[in-house]
Order: C-alpha cells, then sequence, then structure tokens
C-alpha cells in the first residue's frame, strides 16, 4: 500500500490531483487500469504492450513479472509526469517529510 499521498494542483488550470507514493497494490493486481483511470494514458498503454508482449512470449508468466516490476515504479512515474506537466505540490498527506519523500522519490517538489 501507498505510504503517503501528494495532492496536486495545475495552478493553470485548476484540476487537482491525488498521487500516491509508494508501491502499487492496484497496478499488481488490475495492470494498466489505475493508469487509465489516472487519465494517464501513455503509461496506461506501456503497461500494456509490454506486459502483453512478456505474457506472450513466456507463456503468461512474463506478464506477472512485467506488472511486479510496473507496481513498484508506477506510482513514481505518474508522480513525476504530473510535475512535467505543471503540476505542483497542494498538499501532503504523509508520516514523513516533503525533503523524505523527495528523497523516496529522487525528484524536487516544489511546494
Amino acid at each position: 500500500m501507498a505510504h503517503s499521498t501528494l495532492v496536486f494542483k495545475n495552478s493553470a488550470f485548476g484540476t487537482i490531483k491525488s498521487a500516491p507514493v509508494g508501491f502499487s497494490w492496484t497496478t499488481l493486481f488490475f495492470g494498466f487500469f489505475p493508469a487509465l483511470f489516472r487519465g494517464d494514458f501513455k503509461w496506461a498503454a506501456i503497461i500494456f504492450f509490454v506486459t502483453a508482449v512478456a505474457g506472450v512470449l513466456t507463456l503468461g508468466w512474463g506478464a506477472w513479472i512485467a506488472w511486479i516490476v510496473f507496481a513498484v515504479i508506477y506510482n513514481k512515474m505518474y508522480i513525476k509526469e504530473l510535475l512535467n506537466k505543471g503540476y505542483v505540490v497542494d498538499k501532503v498527506e504523509s508520516r514523513f517529510t516533503l525533503e523524505q519523500l523527495q528523497a523516496q522519490l529522487e525528484t524536487t517538489l516544489a511546494q
């Protein structure tokens, strides 16, 4: 389960998005659907195609491996995509400090 949640706001459009930090159990169990429901179509397509190809090449077992890998990295990639699109951190819902979260995400979070 994700251990923290960052709430992002796009100042240009006023859009607010919530992004969990940590392991993505939903990606592990539901594959590309969490990315699709978040509106992250690029990563939904990437997860779908990588797991489909891995599954076809390994008679199904590779899809599970791909899902585990994406479950580990997807939330971090989603946060980086939001930052690249101009979103800024509006609120931090965590027991960790912002500096600790920045170290875990290996990126700078401007608040």
